[in-house]
């Protein structure tokens, strides 16, 4: 055995992010009290896009697909049949343009919203793709715009804030605030709501400085809006989904099932294989398992999505999911599939506004559903070799 939570030496390599998965706008809070037919998927679209590292991803109301490619600093954009369309934006400064892109969303009169995070603002876009205006975002205090943008259809945008890592910022207990910014740029003074930012592995370095790595079966903050401007919070380390106006009251409440499996010394070994012996990570890992600072369960999910009848979908971990290290950071992957090659089912429970399961899909476990809006439902399925592609399922009931 090479790893051990008290004192034996780990050879590992900490990736400098751990993706969220976030809890993407889907339509439906209206429809909470129905009870449609449990759902089931089939497939209809898989895109080669070619994506470098393909992140949030945006539908509007024609069906036509926006990515937000990160590392080509672009939106990439798909027909509702499939069909590349023109993307929006480049690499550079000028209107247009990002340093930072982080994630996109789709709002009144299909407007298309990029949030850029190496310049701190919003581009706008007509559904022409034509750059209707530019929103440079205000600081609040020592925090700055940090990775989730939404757009209520009340006026204004939500965008969720955090104060950078420092030596001063990067203890247990780090906040995140969802905020609104008016169209004219001013930042209201109270947040919406806050919330606990992801568990994160800190390593102080001699003098003032710090590296920040995502923490191994670490738990993550949920965050989506939903119609009616209602916004979903979830932290995968906690029991319910809670439902908040835009003026931060709490208006429902979804309970959602924990299993509190937990990490195994076995559970592990495949994160050792995935990292390279040079990393400047390995005394910091052999550090937090020495004084006890991994996980001892795993979270109870790893993905939420709100369908349009308000429907809570839960991607459930198993114990066939293991953390592994890869070009985007730690991510979930099937210890089926590492030992024997191919991929395995990963279980989605579907769950109503009361927290009763309505039905349990069976998807594969290297497709991450995102959205699911209308009869369809989008994702990313990742291959063998890394490469993304953007599905979508019809969804039948």
């Amino acid at each position: 055995m090479r790893w051990s939570r008290k004192g034996a030496p780990a050879v590992l390599r900490a990736t400098l992010l751990l993706p969220l998965v976030s809890l993407l706008p889907a339509a439906g809070w209206a429809a909470l009290e129905s009870r449609p037919a449990p759902p089931s998927l089939q497939r209809e679209l898989r895109i080669d896009g070619e994506f470098v590292s393909a992140g949030s991803l945006a539908v509007d109301g024609h069906g036509t697909m926006y990515v937000a490619d990160t590392e080509l600093q672009q939106v990439r954009v798909f027909s509702a049949a499939g069909a590349p369309l023109p993307p929006r934006g480049r690499r550079g400064k000028g209107p247009g343009e990002f340093l930072g892109l982080a994630s996109v969303t789709v709002g009144r009169a299909d407007t298309l919203f990029a949030l850029d995070l190496g310049m701190q603002r919003v581009t706008a876009f007509t559904p022409a793709g034509k750059v209707a205006y530019t929103l440079q975002l205000p600081r609040a205090g020592r925090a700055k715009a940090n990775y989730q943008l939404f757009a209520p259809s009340t006026g204004g945008l939500l965008v969720q804030y955090a104060i950078p890592y420092s030596t001063r910022s990067a203890g247990p207990g780090r906040a995140v605030n969802m905020r609104t910014v008016l169209r004219n740029g001013t930042l209201q003074p109270r947040p919406v709501f806050r919330f606990p930012d992801r568990e994160a592995l800190v390593n102080r370095l001699p003098g003032n400085g710090i590296m920040v790595g995502g923490l191994p079966y670490g738990r993550a903050p949920f965050v989506g809006m939903g119609p009616g401007d209602r916004l979903y919070f979830a932290w995968s380390g906690t029991p319910a989904v809670t439902v908040f106006d835009l003026q931060g009251r709490r208006v429902g409440t979804v309970r959602l099932p924990t299993t509190g499996l937990p990490v195994r010394d076995e559970d592990l070994d495949p994160l050792v294989d995935s990292y390279d012996a040079r990393s400047p990570w390995r005394l910091a890992m052999q550090k937090a398992a020495s004084q006890g600072r991994l996980p001892e369960t795993k979270p109870a999910y790893k993905a939420l999505v709100v369908d349009d009848h308000g429907r809570v979908w839960v991607n459930v971990l198993t114990s066939d999911d293991v953390v592994v290290s890869g070009e985007r950071g730690l991510t979930y992957a099937s210890r089926a599939r590492l030992d024997q090659g191919g991929v395995a089912p990963s279980p989605w429970w579907i769950l109503g506004a009361d927290g009763r399961r309505e039905a349990t899909l069976s998807l594969a476990n290297n497709v991450a559903l995102s959205l699911v809006k209308g009869d369809r439902a989008y994702g990313f399925e990742t291959d063998a070799d890394g490469v993304q592609y953007l599905v979508r399922y019809r969804v039948r009931t």
